[in-house]
């Protein structure tokens, strides 16, 4: 957890350089000093980062800058997808068998179905 740590958009451009083994929740709720660019390079780093599975970003400051619509979208669709097993797929061997798996069970979501099929 790296709540209120006073964390800024360099702590996350370092810590979206980092191999996150093992790290399925991560909270930055309360790092008042993350602007937009830091929200977009967490986001961004979620594009190839099959582990991570909750991503905390609230605060209670009237100063805090909370990530964008498209970011929090973004960062939202990554995070679904390795919850619904993204990383399995993609870190083992991806057998027809799995991916079929991953499809029945992501059968009723746009997004997770969009994914597989690109």
């Amino acid at each position: 957890m790296l709540q209120a740590c006073n964390m800024d958009d360099q702590h996350c451009l370092a810590i979206s350089q980092v191999s996150m083994e093992k790290i399925e929740v991560l909270s930055f709720t309360e790092n008042n000093s993350i602007s937009c660019k830091g929200w977009s390079i967490l986001a961004n780093m979620l594009e190839t980062n099959y582990l991570l599975k909750y991503l905390e970003t609230q605060s209670r400051s009237d100063t805090f800058s909370a990530p964008s619509q498209i970011c929090r979208r973004k960062m939202d669709y990554y995070l679904k997808l390795n919850r619904a097993g993204r990383g399995e797929l993609l870190v083992t061997d991806g057998s027809r068998i799995g991916w079929t798996q991953f499809l029945i069970r992501g059968r009723d979501d746009l997004d997770l179905l969009y994914y597989t099929l690109l």
